[in-house]
């Protein structure tokens, strides 16, 4: 089966750290796969840059190497800067993928009269990547898809267990969920929940 080229253009939204960074982690992996040639990451802060080394960073390269151009706080960057990202989103150079990063919670995107220009043309140009916090009624159905992504199913039950037990912390729960899969080869249950609770406990207060 053909491995589907990563797109040029991505957007990460929302404010939550850890799915930003599962997001931009994984657009990097699928670019170094795509790529015959090592593959150069280049991590910029839009709100620390000159329109000059956005310009410069976002330009061809003259020997056509693949890069990852990231670039956070786009949501504080100036009008030039903005500008500039938003030329390379729409006519990226050859061998280059860009990630813009615009940290913003759903509550405040939700309150504007309409999305910041960057963020409306990157979601119909690109790739939209979405990182907002969770709500409270979100926690258990995205445990739910961190335990089918490796491959196990369990009872609503159990993943409620693991959740008392950890509580809303996203990077502590993709952690905990990893070290349990493992642990029970597959074979998670209410009692292997506990018994990892009281382990970790033990390990704690050692």
């Amino acid at each position: 089966m053909a491995v589907m080229p990563v797109a040029p253009v991505h957007l990460i939204l929302g404010d939550d750290e850890f799915l930003t960074e599962r997001a931009r982690l994984s657009i990097q992996s699928a670019a170094a796969q795509d790529s015959d040639t090592a593959l150069e990451v280049k991590r910029l802060k839009a709100s620390e840059v000159s329109e000059g080394e956005i310009a410069e960073a976002t330009s061809p390269s003259l020997f056509g190497d693949n890069r990852v151009i990231v670039v956070s706080d786009v949501e504080r960057a100036g009008k030039e800067v903005t500008k500039i990202l938003l030329e390379a989103c729409v006519n990226p150079a050859p061998g280059m993928t860009m990630v813009i990063v615009y940290t913003v919670s759903a509550k405040t995107l939700k309150a504007k009269k309409k999305a910041p220009e960057i963020v409306s043309k990157l979601r119909k140009i690109g790739e939209v990547h979405e990182a907002f916090s969770l709500y409270t009624n979100e926690l258990l159905p995205w445990a739910t898809r961190e335990f089918a992504s490796h491959g196990v199913r369990p009872t609503p039950d159990v993943v409620q267990a693991v959740l008392d037990g950890v509580g809303s912390d996203l990077r502590e729960l993709a952690s905990a969920i990893s070290q349990l899969v493992f642990d029970t080869n597959g074979n998670v249950t209410r009692e292997a929940v506990h018994n990892y609770y009281v382990g970790v406990a033990e390990v704690a207060n050692w």
